[in-house]
């Protein structure tokens, strides 16, 4: 099979106007540089202008045939101008051989898979100044999801207004679960079996030398046919996903995985199989000989596999789209759960259990690398030292389990905890890492049975006090002042829906004593449910003191937009806007989750007249409903803000656009409407 030489990207990533970053995967090594460009458009023409630049690369190989690299441009001289349209091209050098993004026919705006917007030579972005700038957001992206990627709503959006740079968006920020290593399709994991052989030429992991017992036949059946993981990973890895038999693995299986979603150059060449193919293959896992039930799972298998086929479908059909917003809008990315895989981290408990694993420590630290390459990197690279980078780039060289190349690798990630990032937008936007950076209490046990049982599945600090000193720390250190506006980013909601939270909470939540699953299908994870973690989110707002908060959250599949005022004990007070939009490709709710959530109309009766919840903190950190403050820390009044139209809710697929100036907060929602159109759900507008 022949492989394209550009695999995935070209991606803006950091840019501010000292430096951009330009992210992009091949399958060869090649010498690559970026050139900028100033465009202008009088009388519907538009005048080009290089840029003298400096240009560095650094590059990662991550095997036989993939090739990772981050760009970094700079100004020769002043600095990158704001409010005004950049273009830019890339050139690739091996040995003779010279071409540009015109080579692979990318620039060419006739082309469906195209990455240029209009009639515009280049792809393009901008660098939003103080007084305006639109961000995209959301999270929750699974390839065979329900409903149509609205990442190909962001697309329609900036063609048009592709030099309209008062509408075009400035940013893209992906919140979480950019790909579900958990929870991954049949038809897909062929196709990913398939190319993960091919970027690295055949070579797979040891992975027998981790666990012994993945040398039996068996297993050895099990790891490499479709569907056949979940025992493995419930029982070698001590891992929870309820959704796990095609569980990624290996590094390799991370980055197909990736280079699948980010753009369509593989697809083409690997055409989705029919059941019945697979089946005439002996692709299949089945549990059981026995007849009869062999006869229902095949049924069951089927099924699902055309389900899942029809879903994946609909969603290869946008990927040109979606690589083409890729290309022209600065992204940043933070990671959630599914990420790496469903639940981590999310209990003491948990994360003692998978520690004890070699085989589960193993996935985790592989899809934390691959987090790293694919996401992390472009986020803020001065954060990466020499250490990190040549720690991981000499792990992804194949290498025996037993090496100190692994033990220094695998050291490295899993200790790691510095992906909290501060990104140049306007204003200033803080990302919290909620996964690698919590609190479990262990240390605030009183009774035999805290000691015993409550404090391993205790709900956590979804960011420690400790932590919190971190991430004070690293805004100081950017241009951010105190009292300037700010944008904080968490993966999970800071507020949810009470009136769900409560439910789960005050019902749901005490059966935890009898079967721990109860603990993981509904993801005990939201602020709320630790006080203490969530009065140090308010404390820390406080002593920020930003003129203007804004939290911008995804997760919870769901969007809405919610208003706290916050009044302390000492009266000071503070006003926090939180929107969130989730998903963006992936419709669907587990459990109770579901039937409580799916139907908009039903929630807005619910609440009819109670869009305003009041609460306090006492001196314990309880979150508490009730009029005595006599000792309490805080008191607020949170409001669920009412779109124009629908519920308070939007559960269809969505994506968050969030325009700030210097006079009002504008939040709206992109969704489908219609087969090959959009419409803007108007939420909330804030002076």
């Amino acid at each position: 099979m022949d492989i394209p030489i550009l695999l995935a990207g070209p991606m803006i990533r950091r840019a501010d106007c000292e430096k951009i970053y330009i992210w992009l995967a091949t399958s060869e090594k090649l010498s690559i540089e970026a050139e900028l460009t100033t465009i202008h458009t009088e009388n519907e023409s538009h005048i080009y202008h290089k840029i003298a630049t400096f240009c560095e690369s650094e590059t990662i190989c991550g095997g036989e045939f993939l090739y990772i690299y981050l760009i970094k441009v700079s100004p020769k001289e002043d600095k990158f101008p704001y409010d005004t349209l950049l273009g830019y091209n890339l050139s690739f050098k091996k040995e003779n051989l010279t071409y540009d993004l015109s080579s692979f026919d990318l620039l060419n705006k006739d082309n469906p898979q195209s990455i240029v917007y209009g009639d515009l030579k280049y792809p393009t972005f901008y660098l939003p100044e103080s007084s305006h700038s639109t961000i995209l957001y959301g999270s929750c992206r699974k390839p065979h999801g329900k409903g149509k990627d609205t990442l190909a709503v962001a697309d329609s959006t900036i063609q048009k207004n592709d030099i309209n740079l008062r509408d075009r968006p400035s940013n893209l920020f992906l919140m979480g679960d950019q790909i579900y290593a958990d929870d991954v399709a049949a038809p897909l994991f062929h196709v990913i079996s398939k190319v993960s052989r091919l970027l690295t030429g055949n070579q797979t992991e040891q992975l027998q030398k981790l666990d012994e017992r993945l040398a039996m036949p068996t297993h050895q059946s099990a790891l490499q046919k479709i569907n056949g993981r979940q025992y493995i990973m419930d029982n070698f890895c001590n891992f929870t996903s309820g959704n796990a038999s095609n569980h990624l693995l290996q590094f390799s299986e991370y980055a197909a995985m990736y280079v699948m979603i980010l753009g369509p150059a593989l697809w083409k060449q690997n055409n989705l199989p029919s059941f019945a193919e697979l089946l005439a293959e002996n692709k299949l896992f089945f549990k059981t000989t026995d007849h009869s039930q062999h006869k229902k799972d095949l049924e069951k298998h089927r099924k699902r596999y055309d389900e899942q086929l029809e879903d994946l479908l609909s969603f290869i059909q946008t990927l040109s789209q979606v690589r083409r917003v890729l290309a022209n809008t600065p992204t940043y990315m933070i990671f959630d759960d599914h990420d790496i895989t469903d639940d981590w981290n999310l209990s003491w408990k948990w994360k003692e259990n998978v520690s004890k694993t070699p085989l589960g420590k193993h996935v985790i630290a592989n899809g934390i690398t691959s987090y790293w390459l694919f996401q992390g990197w472009g986020n803020d690279p001065a954060a990466f030292n020499s250490t990190f980078f040549n720690r991981v780039s000499h792990y992804l060289y194949p290498s025996p389990t037993t090496t100190d190349v692994y033990n220094d690798w695998m050291d490295l990630v899993l200790n790691f905890q510095s992906w909290y990032f501060v990104a140049p937008t306007n204003p200033a936007s803080l990302f919290l890492d909620t996964r690698t950076m919590r609190d479990y209490d262990i240390n605030q046990k009183s009774t035999i049975i805290d000691k015993l049982i409550d404090w391993e599945i205790k709900p956590a600090q979804l960011i420690g006090k400790e932590a919190w000193y971190a991430l004070s720390k690293r805004l100081y250190q950017s241009e951010w002042k105190k009292g300037e506006p700010l944008i904080i980013i968490s993966p999970t909601p800071l507020y949810g829906v009470q009136f769900i939270e409560d439910f789960i909470k005050r019902y749901i939540y005490p059966l935890r004593f009898l079967n721990n699953d109860v603990l993981y299908n509904l993801d005990f994870e939201a602020w709320r449910y630790n006080g203490t973690g969530f009065n140090n989110f308010l404390q820390q707002i406080a002593a920020w003191d930003p003129k203007v908060c804004m939290i911008l959250s995804g997760d919870v599949h769901y969007a809405n937009a919610i208003r706290s005022q916050v009044e302390f004990k000492d009266r000071k007070t503070m006003t926090i806007h939180q929107f969130t939009s989730s998903p963006i490709n992936n419709m669907s709710f587990p459990s109770i989750t579901r039937s409580l959530i799916k139907s908009p109309l039903w929630i807005s009766l619910m609440t009819k007249d109670k869009h305003v919840m009041n609460r306090c903190c006492d001196e314990h950190n309880n979150l508490l409903k009730t009029d005595d403050t006599k000792n309490m820390k805080w008191k607020e009044e949170i409001q669920y803000l009412t779109p124009l139209q629908g519920s308070l809710m939007e559960t269809d697929n969505n994506l968050g656009q969030l325009t700030w100036n210097d006079s009002y907060v504008e939040n709206k929602q992109l969704k489908y409407n219609g087969e090959n159109t959009f419409e803007r759900e108007y939420i909330n507008k804030t002076k």
